[in-house]
Order: C-alpha cells, then structure tokens, then sequence
C-alpha cells in the first residue's frame, strides 16, 4: 500500500470519528442561556423587555395575540433559563419559539388556552352542594 493510499484511509477513518460523535449533541438555543431575575409582577411586556435587555436578545412576537398589560407574578428569585420563563410567562398560550441568527428568538402564538365549563341548570344545586366547604 502506497503512502498517499494510507494518509487518505487515516483522513476518512478520523473523519468518521468526529462525525459520530456529534450524532447525540442537541444543538445550541438562544432558550439555554440563564439570566437573572427577581420575583414579582410585572406586565407581559415588562418580562419581555427584561429578557431583551439581560440576555441581550431580540424578541420577535404578534402582540395583537398576545395579552401585553396582563400582569404576570414570577416567584423564581434568581437565575433561570428563559426557556423556562417564557414557559412560565405563556403557560396560557400554544406556542413555538425558534431560535434565529443574530440572537433573535421569534415567538409563535398559536393560540390562547381557554377553557369553558357549561354546567347544566338542574346539576348546579348538585355541583355547588357537593363541593363547599364545611
């Protein structure tokens, strides 16, 4: 075997090498990174506005779905990842959230959880009588 034949058999063999060893790695999102925060209430805007400004991102949203002024208690005091405060921020939301380049995240909003409960006439003395307290 010829040398060249060698070095290219080593070069193809190394490369295969690194190339698996990337297969169980998840790739890298904006969402991973922790910032800090304080608890309190804020509104919907004012959480968005202190992600932007401490992760030094950009939020990309249709606020005509979103409710902006709805006030918002965080009681986490400390780091978190935004992933898990946007999770906490839209828990009443469907949403999706892809990561973008230079350090923009868009947000998605499929739609607004609601829920209705219809309880008919001659079952609300039941329901009422069966869970009051004593």
């Amino acid at each position: 075997m010829n040398r060249s034949c060698f070095i290219w058999i080593i070069w193809i063999f190394l490369g295969s090498l690194l190339a698996h060893g990337q297969e169980g790695k998840t790739a890298y999102s904006l969402t991973d990174e922790r910032i800090s925060i304080n608890a309190g209430s804020a509104s919907l805007a004012s959480w968005f506005q202190q992600i932007e400004q401490k992760a030094a991102v950009t939020l990309a949203y249709d606020p005509s779905r979103l409710e902006m002024n709805r006030t918002i208690k965080i009681e986490h005091n400390g780091e978190i990842t935004i992933d898990a405060l946007l999770d906490q921020l839209l828990k009443n939301y469907r949403y999706h959230i892809a990561s973008l380049q230079p350090r923009k995240l868009a947000i998605r909003i499929d739609r607004i959880e609601t829920f209705r409960i219809k309880v008919e006439p001659s079952l609300r003395k039941t329901a009422r009588n069966d869970y009051m307290e004593p």
